[in-house]
């Protein structure tokens, strides 16, 4: 079979493929009321993961290889509908080995179907790609954005439409305490500058916020009825969707070193006959010493993806992400850091180097991934394998690396 005919085939079930029967699931295990009025749903993400990285962190340097086994997840889920759905309640808890954070604790009053209240803390409505489930992904991981600039969770309300889901027009609009509920997203501003990250949701070690500075998120959108944006894979395998938004946050009192000010996204989604491309820039502005109307670029970011269901079981994804940082967020840090060190008693200055020896540094951060799934049960079952590049541009150098990822999930 020569390389025209493969090439034919290929297109053919790109242009006409049989739309797939709906994914297949494990649960989540119901308890339903005899009037069918109120429910309570008890699910459970579960995922184990090996990682082989190999690294070289300079010319003349010797290479760094690791090999690490992790239970990377383990999430216990309970979701209660109470009056026809028109109350909700969602607990989501992280309890990996050593590690027991609450992460979603959020009431929901749903009083039209353009018109629902959600309290409580969960991920502020920034960009549709973290709003997918991270179940769903067909990568191993989120994408490095989600870690410099995406959304994290906070104490907050919004007012939405469907929240997850969209269908039409869609929107979200919070109020958030503009405190970080956890160190894992939108942390890109206290890494350059070398800050230690609080953890608030960490229940082993309580340290709950002091002190609240008001953050306003708003995420506009459309996307065409079947898209289901939710899900980053095209297992419907339908005609051409597309869907298009806007993320918008601005944090009235920023803390100086750790949050951002501004932050701005648009995205774009299209799916048709098994193939998906989301595409997502972002830009974020920190704010200086002068106050509010001193708002400088931060970072700059790009993440694209592109996946392919083969077969309802077989999925390949190809992603690319690269964050910028600018020259004025560079040179603050570097300044502060140095100031900082040059202020210490000479007992801290050893442990301060080592804090903020790095401040500044870090100007560009890159991924190249492309990975392999094979859905056993859907999501509810599947295994993933995922390779890839990984570069990180410092000030004077650069640290290469090639990784390596098997994991295994499941979720109900």
């Amino acid at each position: 079979m020569g390389w025209r005919t493969i090439l034919g085939l290929l297109l053919l079930a790109i242009s006409t493929g049989a739309a797939a029967e709906p994914e297949p699931s494990l649960g989540p295990f119901e308890l339903r009321s005899p009037d069918g009025q109120h429910a309570l749903q008890v699910g459970l993400a579960a995922q184990v993961r090996l990682t082989y990285t190999d690294a070289q962190p300079a010319a003349d340097a010797a290479r760094q290889q690791d090999l690490a086994i992790e239970v990377r997840r383990l999430r216990p889920m309970l979701r209660g509908s109470f009056l026809s759905s028109r109350v909700e309640l969602f607990l989501h808890l992280n309890t990996t080995p050593g590690s027991m954070e609450l992460l979603d604790l959020f009431s929901q009053f749903n009083f039209h179907p353009q018109l629902s209240l959600r309290v409580g803390q969960f991920k502020i409505p920034y960009t549709r790609y973290r709003m997918q489930y991270f179940t769903q992904l067909p990568f191993t991981d989120w994408s490095i954005l989600s870690r410099y600039l995406g959304a994290e969770r906070q104490l907050g309300a919004a007012l939405h439409n469907g929240y997850e889901r969209g269908a039409g027009f869609e929107y979200a609009l919070g109020v958030f305490s503009g405190i970080n509920a956890r160190r894992a997203h939108g942390v890109g501003l206290g890494l350059l500058y070398g800050e230690k990250l609080p953890d608030p949701s960490d229940l082993t070690a309580l340290t709950p916020p002091t002190t609240f500075h008001p953050e306003l998120a708003l995420r506009v959108g459309y996307s065409k009825p079947g898209l289901r944006p939710e899900t980053p894979s095209d297992v419907e395998r339908g005609p051409a969707r597309f869907g298009v938004s806007l993320s918008v946050t601005y944090d009235v009192r920023p803390a100086r070193y750790l949050d951002f000010a501004l932050r701005l996204a648009p995205e774009a989604q299209l799916k048709v006959r098994g193939l998906s491309l989301h595409a997502a820039s972002y830009l974020a502005f920190f704010q200086g010493d002068s106050g509010a109307s001193d708002l400088r670029p931060a970072f700059y970011g790009v993440l694209a993806h592109a996946g392919y269901r083969l077969h309802p079981q077989w999925e390949i994804a190809l992603r690319y992400g690269v964050v910028l940082s600018s020259e004025a967020l560079r040179s603050d840090a570097q300044t502060r850091a140095r100031a900082l060190i040059a202020a210490a008693p000479p007992a801290d200055i050893a442990a301060l180097r080592k804090q903020y020896g790095a401040a500044g540094t870090l100007e560009q951060d890159q991924e190249l991934l492309f990975a392999a799934d094979y859905y056993l049960v859907g999501n509810g079952l599947k295994l993933q394998a995922e390779s890839g590049w990984l570069r990180q541009v410092m000030d004077g150098g650069a640290l290469d690396g090639a990784r390596l990822r098997i994991q295994a999930q499941v979720a109900f």
